[in-house]
């Protein structure tokens, strides 16, 4: 037996020790791979981080750079130990075959991902609306965005139905538009009504002077006259202009002696034992 072993070891000695020459040399070499991968890592994000770049799009970027690296030792190291560059590019292609098909909903949102931080529609802290959902941009990953709602909600959101949708950003333009309306009866003197919103929304701080202030009529309606303000604010005085115009329109119209009208629904009640009939006003506002 002693024999045999000896006999084997003379005829693949040579063999072994120079197969894990090449394992202690893979190792070495992964070992310093990965090193070198974590400093051009480090020196990334140092430069996206200079170049102000959107937190998103930067670590993107890193990710697509630091796989690349992995790829290249990944081929590096098995062509040292004799595998070949070719066979690990065959089984990384058939992994990714099967994995694309596994993963078909996460590919798409993975595809809308790149589509979103390549093209920009929005960046973090930017307000958005879409699909129904509104917040402010807390973080834009690979596959899911994730908002902030103004009532404290958090909201995750697929790349992939993000990117197939309409998106409203508020956040673009440093300025917005407030347009609201209001029914008057139509006894009321339009133009007289006019002049009432026009110095109402004059008066307000918020509102910019320097664009114009619109009063209109927008649409006859079966009870009243719908009448319609424009004006502009800046973006940031949005949600507290339109809260407080509404009430100083309300107080302006009712202060100018105009009527707002309402439903009203007549009501004839029949008794069985008096012939009369009475008839009251039911207010259906």
């Amino acid at each position: 037996m002693t024999q045999t072993i000896i006999e084997w070891l003379n005829e693949k000695g040579r063999d072994v020790l120079q197969f894990l020459w090449l394992v202690v040399l893979a190792l070495l070499l992964i070992w310093i791979g990965r090193m070198v991968i974590k400093l051009i890592s480090k020196g990334l994000k140092k430069i996206f981080a200079r170049s102000k770049m959107e937190p998103g799009v930067a670590g993107f970027l890193l990710r697509i750079c630091q796989v690349a690296m992995y790829l290249l030792l990944a081929m590096g190291v098995t062509d040292v130990v004799g595998i070949g560059a070719s066979s690990v590019i065959a089984v990384v292609g058939s992994a990714g075959v099967a994995i694309g098909l596994a993963l078909q909903g996460s590919l798409s949102n993975l595809a809308g991902g790149v589509l979103l931080l390549a093209t920009q529609p929005f960046l973090s802290g930017d307000f958005i609306i879409s699909g129904g959902e509104s917040g402010t941009v807390s973080k834009i990953d690979l596959f899911y965005t994730t908002l902030l709602t103004p009532d404290g909600r958090q909201v995750v959101i697929p790349n992939g139905t993000l990117a197939g949708s309409v998106i409203q950003n508020v956040s673009k333009m440093s300025e917005r538009r407030i347009d609201l309306m209001i029914s008057v009866a139509y006894e009321a003197d339009t133009e007289e009504v006019k002049r009432v919103l026009t110095e109402t929304a004059g008066k307000d701080p918020a509102v910019l002077r320097d664009k114009e202030i619109l009063a209109y009529v927008n649409s006859l309606g079966e009870s009243g006259v719908e009448m319609g303000l424009r004006f502009w604010v800046k973006r940031e005085d949005f949600w507290t202009a339109t809260v407080r115009m509404r009430e100083a329109v309300k107080a302006a119209i009712c202060a100018a002696g105009v009527e707002i009208p309402y439903n009203k629904l007549d009501v004839t009640v029949k008794s069985a034992d008096a012939p009369k009939e009475t008839t009251s006003s039911v207010r259906n506002a």
